[in-house]
């Protein structure tokens, strides 16, 4: 399979990304409203990952499968994805809507499409989790 390494940059909510969200499976996910320059990059990707509109803008909702079946059938746990500070340290706050991020995203070929996967998350402008957000 053929894979290329994307970074997208924006504004997110609801970021899942220390621990996975339970509601359709076990996921990490991250909704990130792209800057220009990261949405005609995300466009020319090919991916097949939809591109969404609310109140607050376009966004992308980024996601990344805890579990994983490897060749031979068997689960994989495929952890989280990195997490870091904006000088590439690694941060373990919980991230509140409207933080600055840079999402590394993965784009492959599937029998579907080019595929989609959040590989690592960079916390550019941090905004504190301020619960029930």
């Amino acid at each position: 399979m053929a894979q290329k390494i994307y970074f997208f940059s924006g504004t997110c909510k609801w970021a899942k990304i220390h621990q996975p969200d339970t509601k359709f499976g076990e996921k990490y996910l991250i909704d990130l409203y792209l800057d220009p320059a990261s949405l005609d990059l995300f466009q020319k990707s090919g991916s097949r990952s939809k591109v969404r509109q609310d109140e607050d803008g376009t966004f992308i909702k980024f996601s990344r499968n805890r579990w994983q079946k490897d060749k031979e059938g068997k689960d994989m746990d495929m952890g989280p994805p990195d997490v870091l500070s904006h000088d590439n340290k690694p941060f373990d706050k919980l991230v509140g809507n409207g933080s600055k991020v840079t999402c590394k995203v993965e784009v492959y070929d599937s029998k579907y499409g080019k595929g989609t996967r959040l590989a690592a998350v960079r916390v550019d402008e941090h905004v504190p989790f301020a619960g029930n957000e």
